[in-house]
């Protein structure tokens, strides 16, 4: 309750998080859970726990892929529950959501849904309760309540740039609030301009990498559009060759079945030519068996036997005619026979 142990659990954890961010660790669960208080004699020591979730910043995209959420929702920042690249600010976000709820007795976004947890944190209009209305007995508030405030914007980049400039601002608080020259508890342990000169360099670093980047992107873009349109000049080209090929296929099979047509023409008419010829030669000649074997002759020469009978029952000119007399009897004619 006291302004007293308030500055001396946030002062410590912000040590241990100035220290951590020194040397280029990010905590990243930041919570209650893992932080303790023990005494020694009369002094409270804070303890920050777990750094399981804790990595090399400058590895930290090497052992993470972008798009996995890690830590507790209830304080997490925005770009965790994002699944966006981080950096120390957002130790600094989940530190504000503990340094709430230390002050007022419960955090600033509550609700036993975890993604509306999330939502909570990354909505730019959603806004935590001032303190002052849970705390309004504790020594300039309203100041407190601003670093609070500022701690927990959703845009990482409304925040403070690092633990230092958070420090300097809870100095400013407290003096305001002790109205004395009591030494304040917010002090650095670490050299801030040798920090930021690491964080400019990283900085530079990271404007390197994104500007190489960049052109490996354009030339990977570049490379692709040109392999796109030689694709599609191919495509063409195969698709006019091919239209071209099935032209001539075309054309080929058309002559084809003409050519087919045609010999199927001349083949059937010769067939039927032949077979009108044979009909007419069977009808024509008749094939006459001897000792000799087959011969065809003319049915005109052929003169069957019932012919031959009729031929002789014919009176013909005689070649010769009978000398006899036949004397017949009286009254009668005398008739001639020939031979």
């Amino acid at each position: 309750n006291s302004i007293d142990d308030i500055a001396t659990v946030l002062s410590q954890i912000l040590n241990a998080l100035e220290y951590a961010h020194f040397y280029s660790f990010i905590h990243r669960d930041i919570k209650p859970e893992n932080i303790i208080v023990i005494k020694e004699g009369n002094q409270k020591i804070v303890k920050v726990l777990d750094f399981g979730l804790a990595k090399i910043e400058e590895d930290l995209q090497k052992l993470t892929k972008t798009g996995v959420v890690l830590g507790s929702p209830t304080y997490m920042s925005p770009e965790q529950c994002r699944g966006d690249n981080l950096d120390i600010r957002t130790d600094i976000y989940s530190f504000g959501v503990v340094a709430y709820e230390l002050i007022t007795g419960s955090p600033p976004y509550q609700s036993d849904d975890a993604m509306e947890l999330m939502k909570f944190h990354c909505d730019e209009s959603t806004v935590p309760p001032s303190m002052s209305t849970y705390r309004p007995d504790i020594p300039a508030i309203q100041k407190l309540d601003h670093v609070i405030q500022k701690t927990l914007h959703s845009d990482v980049e409304l925040r403070h740039i690092d633990i230092y400039e958070l420090k300097e601002e809870l100095a400013d608080w407290w003096i305001s609030a002790t109205k004395s020259n009591v030494e304040s508890p917010f002090e650095f342990i670490t050299s801030k301009e040798e920090r930021r000169r690491q964080a400019q360099s990283e900085k530079n670093k990271v404007k390197d990498t994104s500007a190489l980047n960049a052109l490996v992107y354009q030339k990977i873009q570049a490379d692709t559009e040109t392999y796109l349109e030689e694709e599609k000049k191919k495509e063409n080209s195969r698709f006019t060759s091919s239209s071209m090929s099935l032209s001539k296929m075309i054309a080929v099979g058309l002559s084809v079945i003409f050519l087919c047509a045609m010999v199927s023409a001349v083949y059937f008419l010769s067939t039927k030519v032949k077979k009108a010829s044979i009909e007419n030669q069977s009808i024509d000649t008749t094939v006459i068996k001897n000792s000799d074997g087959k011969k065809e002759i003319p049915k005109s020469e052929i003169i069957s036997d019932k012919e031959k009978e009729v031929d002789s029952s014919t009176p013909s000119s005689p070649s010769t005619k009978s000398n006899r007399r036949v004397i017949s009897a009286p009254g009668q004619f005398t008739k001639f026979q020939s031979n």
